[in-house]
């Protein structure tokens, strides 16, 4: 790890590298595969140079994960949270609701009434159709008991 002007600490330059590597070609990948689906000539030329940009890519990508297995991880700063529930970033467990910002103006307010009176119409609404198919089933069980005159 090499240390950058502010003392931050910066992956060594063959990590860097074959980042940028990696980066590079997958979007040159994507950009032949765009023009060999949108051109009408040379697509046997551009179908095998497709084919060998991701094979590149996927030996990069197994060079990289060796490279990272023979180093250590980089310390992040502080304003980075580093695991589960530190900081902003939560990576698992339980997701946090975040806190009401009150904007000063009641309008946090204002949008927990309607809110609230929302709430109150689909359970009125609810009620209503429980009530309904109450009365139903009492009804289709009147029709089907004789009546004695």
């Amino acid at each position: 790890m090499t240390e950058a002007p502010g003392n931050a600490v910066r992956y060594p330059v063959r990590t860097r590298f074959l980042h940028w590597l990696s980066a590079v070609l997958i979007f040159a990948g994507l950009f032949v595969g765009f023009v060999m689906v949108n051109s009408i000539g040379s697509y046997r030329t551009l179908v095998g140079l497709h084919m060998t940009l991701g094979v590149t890519i996927l030996t990069i990508a197994v060079v990289r994960i060796a490279n990272r297995s023979t180093q250590r991880a980089v310390t992040l700063p502080d304003t980075v949270a580093n695991g589960p529930g530190e900081g902003r970033g939560q990576c698992r467990g339980k997701r946090q609701k975040p806190e009401k910002q009150s904007r000063g103006d009641g309008a946090t307010a204002q949008v927990d009434h309607v809110i609230g009176r929302r709430r109150q119409q689909l359970e009125q609404r609810h009620e209503d159709r429980e009530a309904v198919r109450a009365h139903d089933q009492e009804a289709r069980r009147d029709e089907t008991i004789p009546h004695e005159e």
